[in-house]
């Protein structure tokens, strides 16, 4: 397949101009450069840049255009929203040889945040100020004559960072994201909250929608530059206990990516070790890092998974202390790894078989029915506007069978068949109880238009496992693929959303997301 003008097969990348002769092997280029662009948001600026010096050497391109940095912001102030977007389309009109643009950087820290008119505080970027300001300058870029096939990518975020708390969508897209833990300081930026990272980005892309995104930028470092720390496991304290501490952070982010943008490009357009056991930022030493971290990304791709067609050195500018631009022992580290031609797959596409990444195991005929009662009444698929959520409030060995025995029996309010559609067990298996036709009994007035799904358990004081919680949302990607539905806030609910119940328990607000 051919690659496009100004992007690259290979995986290697840096981050600034002036490398690039490490990435060429046996005169071929082997990767990508970022460039990083402060743009402002005076929407009579017109410059623009040129980078046709990069891509006439066939290397990729990718530019991130920020507001400014620091206090300034990685985007600006809500209000400048329109003039950043016409800023950056002004500069996207007079320039040449890119056409990938990431819109801002880490913007889940504080220090990337905008202030406020004579405040020492920032405007908090939430997920719902950073969608709209992105889609806002999409927009913008894809008006510009010759742009509309450009990749508009969204911002990387700050791994680790949990300055960002905040409170659920006003749009309902995503709930708040506000952990209380004795660790969390009372002041400004926590006031008394940490804010997960990772359902940062998630929650961001809920926010922009599928159909408003072109791909994804992630960053990944370890702490220190023992080549093991790449392949490490090691994990966070507490609240993020689950999450990795060192370079496989990417998978966290990866992991985070919502089903349906999991055909969208992901550039990893920032690594390294961070700062060694002495305080040194890139030690000059060809200690492995470098070939681990291709390594990592290479096997990644290779399983098939989304592709990330770069992993981009953090850095070649001497701007700040983590440049390598004289340090002789990383080079060769790169020069070494650049050699073993790691590649992306530009044909894999991980949601082409959703049958197969989705096993439903159909025994909807063979649950018993009660013949005393009217059976239930049908639908065309077409009306299915929402997928609700229960749980059984039982232990997690009961089995469908039972379920709908106990159901179509109960003296108080039986039922003529089983209430779900689908039951997902904590082991993560996934079983079909109704056909999606049928009106059953899940959520009384608004069965009519929508799916029951029933986690078995019962969730009111810990979540649901892991499994059980990786098949829920496969199923839901499933769902909405075949019947059409944005996932969001709105059109995947738990019942004590819509009736006053404690299903599917006290905990739902933590794994809805």
């Amino acid at each position: 397949m051919q690659i496009p003008y100004g992007e690259n097969l290979y995986i290697y990348g840096l981050h600034d101009r002036g490398g690039e002769d490490l990435m060429m092997h046996r005169g071929r280029a082997k990767g990508w450069v970022v460039v990083t662009e402060e743009i402002r948001a005076n929407p009579s600026d017109t410059r623009g840049a040129d980078y046709r010096d990069l891509a006439d050497r066939g290397f990729g391109v990718i530019v991130r255009l920020n507001h400014a940095y620091g206090s300034d912001g990685t985007i600006p102030r809500q209000e400048k929203y329109p003039d950043f977007a016409r800023r950056a389309a002004n500069f996207v009109r007079n320039s040449k040889g890119a056409h990938i643009w990431i819109i801002g950087n880490e913007m889940n820290l504080e220090r990337e945040q905008p202030r406020l008119p004579g405040s020492s505080q920032a405007e908090r970027i939430t997920p719902r100020r950073y969608a709209e300001c992105y889609k806002q300058v999409r927009r913008a870029i894809k008006s510009v004559p010759g742009h509309a096939d450009d990749q508009v990518i969204v911002g990387a975020i700050g791994p680790w960072n949990a300055e960002t708390p905040y409170d659920a969508d006003p749009q309902g897209v995503y709930p708040a994201n506000k952990i209380t833990h004795p660790g969390a300081p009372p002041d400004y930026p926590y006031h008394g909250f940490f804010g997960d990272f990772i359902r940062y980005l998630r929650d961001t892309l809920l926010a922009i929608g599928r159909e408003n995104c072109d791909g994804i930028a992630i960053h990944a470092y370890s702490h220190g530059y023992d080549p093991d720390l790449v392949f490490s496991d090691e994990k966070m304290g507490e609240p993020f206990r689950n999450y990795y501490f060192h370079f496989r952070t990417y998978r966290d982010q990866m992991s985070a990516i919502p089903f349906a943008f999991r055909d969208l490009p992901v550039y990893l357009t920032e690594m390294n070790g961070d700062v060694d056991p002495n305080g040194v930022k890139w030690p000059d030493v060809n200690s492995g890092w470098v070939k681990n971290a291709y390594e990592e990304i290479n096997r990644w791709n290779q399983a098939g998974n989304q592709q990330i067609r770069c992993a981009v050195l953090y850095r070649w500018s001497e701007d700040d202390d983590w440049s390598i631009k004289g340090k002789k022992n990383v080079h060769r580290d790169i020069r070494e790894a650049v050699a073993r031609s790691y590649t992306w797959d530009p044909t894999v596409r991980p949601l082409t078989n959703l049958e197969s990444i989705v096993p439903i195991q159909d025994i909807s005929a063979t649950l018993p029915t009660n013949p005393s009662l009217p059976p239930y009444g049908t639908r065309p698929r077409s009306a299915i506007r929402r997928i609700v959520i229960n749980h059984t409030a039982t232990p997690p060995t009961v089995t469908p069978q039972r379920i709908a025995q106990f159901q179509i029996s109960n003296p108080k309010r039986p039922r003529y068949g089983i209430a779900y559609h689908y039951c997902i067990t904590a082991e993560g298996e996934i079983y079909q109880t109704q056909p999606l036709e049928v009106v059953s009994a899940h959520a009384g007035t608004f069965s009519a238009d929508s799916v029951g799904v029933c986690l078995i358990g019962n969730f009111t004081d810990a979540p649901p496992p892991e499994a059980q919680l990786e098949a829920t949302a496969a199923l839901i990607a499933r769902l909405s693929a075949e019947l059409g539905l944005t996932v969001d806030g709105s059109t995947v609910v738990g019942y004590s959303e819509l009736a006053v119940t404690q299903s599917p328990g006290k905990t739902w607000p933590d794994w809805k997301p």
